[in-house]
This record gives structure tokens, sequence and C-alpha cells, in this order.
């Protein structure tokens, strides 16, 4: 209960009181007002004679001198539990998600220059689609025919037309001559993707067919959507809060890549 009186005193608890008046005095002497006319000394002196004399037991304890620790509050020691478990929790918590935002970054600087790559891409064949169409002659090599098929008005031929690069398959309600005539491909510029395909036979019947693939708008517009996604991922930055929508954006351009990379590939 005397602890703070013996530390004032700079003595341990099991001292006598031979060896508290030994220390009072010399503290006394350094710190008499007499001797030493600092006001910090003058109250260590007034602390030091409180302790002394309660020690010595002249005098009861002072409030003064215990007031810091009877107006300290009261430790709860389960309040103290439950907030250092909350405090490890919070500390988990964080070493988690900074963990987890390592991660993430990580996949999005590896995956960085493959969006990139993919932005290039799309935007060249969005500007290949919009530009104008060249068209392609090539000479009919050979003329096959597959089947004929008949319904109620007539008979349908099918046909498969050779040229030195491609093939096309047409079907005629007439036979075809089998080595006369020619076929014009038209294509973008640059990837050689076909939107018209025409037959023209030199026959009597002055044949001319013409076959339109539907995919070249369908690949339009596709290829401008991924070349505003991928450009708006290269443009969103590397921060904290926008890394999350940044991962999910990828998710979605690579699984749009697939099947675009299916169809074009089987162009």
């Amino acid at each position: 209960m005397h602890a703070k009186y013996y530390q004032c005193l700079g003595l341990t608890e099991n001292a006598n009181k031979a060896q508290v008046k030994r220390a009072y005095r010399q503290l006394a002497l350094s710190l008499h007002p007499d001797r030493n006319p600092d006001p910090k000394a003058h109250a260590r002196f007034i602390e030091v004679s409180e302790a002394y004399e309660i020690l010595m037991g002249e005098r009861k304890e002072s409030f003064d001198f215990w007031k810091e620790e009877m107006n300290a509050p009261v430790v709860d020691e389960r309040e103290e539990k439950r907030k250092r478990h909350r405090e490890r929790l919070r500390k988990k918590a964080q070493k988690e998600a900074e963990a987890k935002a390592k991660r993430t970054r990580m996949y999005l600087l590896i995956l960085s220059p493959i969006i990139a790559g993919l932005m290039i891409f799309y935007w060249a064949v969005c500007i290949d689609l919009f530009r104008p169409e060249v068209e392609m002659h090539e000479s009919i090599v050979e003329v096959r025919g597959e089947y004929t098929q008949m319904n109620q008005h007539a008979i349908l031929n099918n046909y498969l037309i050779f040229t030195a690069s491609n093939s096309i398959f047409i079907d005629k309600y007439y036979p075809l001559p089998l080595m006369h005539g020619e076929v014009v491909y038209t294509t973008s510029p640059w990837f050689g993707i076909e939107s018209l395909i025409t037959y023209s036979c030199d026959c009597e019947e002055n044949d001319k067919t013409s076959v339109s693939l539907p995919y070249k708008n369908w690949l339009r517009n596709a290829s401008l959507l991924l070349a505003l996604l991928t450009s708006i991922f290269m443009a969103i930055p590397f921060r904290k809060p926008l890394m999350d929508l940044k991962v999910k954006l990828s998710y979605i351009i690579l699984f749009l890549t697939f099947f675009f990379l299916i169809i074009f590939s089987s162009l």
C-alpha cells in the first residue's frame, strides 16, 4: 500500500525505518529550499517530506499524493480480453486483405500485357471491317455435283465449286457447266473476312449467283464492344478501390474473347 512512498524515497518496500531516515536526510539536504532555489526541487522536497512522515507513522496518507491512483479508471479484465481478441481479429483480417490485394495486383500485372495485345487486335479488326472492301477474283478449278434433292415443284441440284484457294457450296434448279466461270470474294483488306461470294458461270443462261455471309455485321459489333471493354480495362488505374472492378472486367473480357476467337478462327 505504501509502495509509492518507498519509491518516492528511492527505496524498496522491505526497507526498515533506519534506511528510510537515511534516505530522507540525503534527499532533504539536496532538495531543501535554502540549498536549492529551483521550484521543482521545492515541490519534490514536499513530496519527500510527506513520504517520510507517513512511513515513520507521524501522519496519515495524503489525498493529494494518491489522487492520480484514486482517479484511475477501474480495469475490467473481461473487457480487456475482449479488446485484445478484437484487436487480434482486426490484425488477422488486415493481413488477409493485404495478401489478397497483393495476389490481385500480381494477377493484373500478368494479365495487363495480354489484354493490351487483345485491345490492339480488336481495334485492328474493327477498323478493318469499317474500311472499304476489296475483291478477289479466282477461276473455277472443279465443280462437283454432291447430290440431287427433289421437292414438290422441281429438282434441286447441289454443287461444290473449287477454286485455287477455297471452295463454296451452292444449290441450283438446273445443271451447271463443269469447268467454266469464276468466283469473286468480297473481303476486308487486312484480315480477309468475307462478306459476299459471287459465282459467275460462262454458259447460255449467263448464270450469276451471290452468296451473302451474315457474320460480318456480327463481327463488327463484337470487335467494337471488345475493343471498348479492353480500352476501359487499360484506362482503370491500379488503385486499391478499383482493383476489384478491374478483375471483374478482365473475367468478362476473357469470357467473350474465348467465343470471339472460336468464331473468328472458323471463318
